[in-house]
């Protein structure tokens, strides 16, 4: 893990960067993939459900330099000195990569309960510029036929990614010299772009939707949100 701090004229700054990688042979099947085959696990060996390789935060506050004492000082009293100054501007930026996915039959052939059925991987699978009509292909994986395990592994596709902004705009009122006791306005803007945050695609081989994605906003594994604002008025005593 990487981190960053920074301090300049009015700006604060921080970063981090954080690279990592989970295995295991089971997180629960929260995708849908149930054991096919009790007697050799480690078969389920891969990326766990939870893998997210890379993960960058970005936060800074910035005070506007407008108001009493500030770097482009105003000659303003009382309401419009009150109005002027006391403003920040605020942001966190979120940037991570998917999480992974496997590929199942979309029927069964197995006869061995609900478990379901993994195909036979004959390609990467990947494509070189993944859309949502397209995020994998379908066609590097066919059907192993009855009763039969497939070669393809667990979660060894990944999704789409976090990429979004949120945005803050901070307002402090002083009631007397104190700075301590104050009441602080805010209006929050989460996802501010209102950037689409996909989920992961249909998984189905054998589905004609296979390898399309459908849907957005799944907190999975991390805040995925449409544009949210909201205001608030804090008070500090």
């Amino acid at each position: 893990m990487t981190y960053l701090n920074r301090h300049f004229a009015g700006l604060d700054f921080q970063g981090a960067y954080a690279y990592a990688h989970s295995i295991d042979n089971s997180s629960g099947n929260s995708n849908g993939v149930g054991i096919q085959n009790p007697a050799n696990l480690r078969l389920y060996r891969g990326n766990s459900d939870f893998d997210l390789r890379h993960s960058l935060v970005l936060s800074w506050s910035y005070e506007l330099p407008f108001g009493r004492g500030k770097r482009l000082a105003t000659n303003a009293h009382g309401m419009l000195q009150t109005a002027v100054g006391g403003w920040r501007l605020n942001g966190i930026d979120t940037f991570g990569a998917g999480a992974p996915f496997t590929p199942v039959m979309v029927s069964s052939l197995l006869n061995s309960g609900s478990a379901g059925q993994w195909p036979n991987r004959i390609g990467s699978g990947t494509v070189a510029n993944p859309t949502i009509q397209r995020w994998y292909n379908p066609a590097d994986f066919v059907s192993p036929g009855n009763y039969t395990f497939g070669n393809s592994g667990r979660n060894i596709l990944f999704g789409p990614g976090v990429k979004q902004f949120d945005l803050s705009l901070f307002k402090e009122f002083y009631f007397t010299e104190k700075l301590d006791k104050h009441l602080q306005f805010r209006a929050e803007a989460f996802n501010v772009l209102n950037t689409p945050q996909f989920n992961n695609p249909n998984t189905q081989i054998g589905n004609p939707a296979a390898g399309t994605i459908t849907a957005a906003g799944a907190p999975l594994l991390f805040q995925r949100t449409s544009r949210q604002i909201q205001l608030a008025l804090k008070l500090y005593w």
